[in-house]
């Protein structure tokens, strides 16, 4: 599925990088905040065939899934800190040009554990 009228690269490009400030800072709930940094790449065409803003696609993919996983801590406290922390310090990286962190998680159990398979 493509986007229609894809939101300009650059203005897309911003509104992550601000999403991803106001995460680290604390200033918007971590869910919220990657859920719409998700919907930023989406609405710049970042999946369709020949974007130029194909760039925006794995930080959109990182975010979406861990927002996904702060959905479904809802009912456990601990949980959602460490996947808030998690989100945190990947908005940190991502505003700071790193890599973003590499996370996996092990049969058995709903944390994140860092480092990848």
């Amino acid at each position: 599925m493509t986007v229609d009228q894809p939101v300009p690269c650059g203005e897309a490009r911003g509104r992550i990088r601000q999403l991803a400030q106001e995460i680290a800072s604390g200033a918007v709930d971590p869910r919220q905040g990657a859920n719409s940094i998700y919907g930023a790449a989406w609405e710049s065409g970042a999946w369709d065939d020949g974007s130029e803003c194909e760039d925006l696609a794995d930080p959109g993919a990182a975010f979406v899934q861990l927002a996904y996983e702060l959905a479904r801590s809802d009912d456990d406290p601990e949980l959602m800190a460490a996947w808030q922390k998690l989100t945190r310090e990947a908005a940190e990286a991502y505003v700071a040009g790193r890599a973003l962190p590499d996370w996996t998680l092990v049969p058995g159990s709903r944390y994140p554990v860092l480092g990848g398979p």
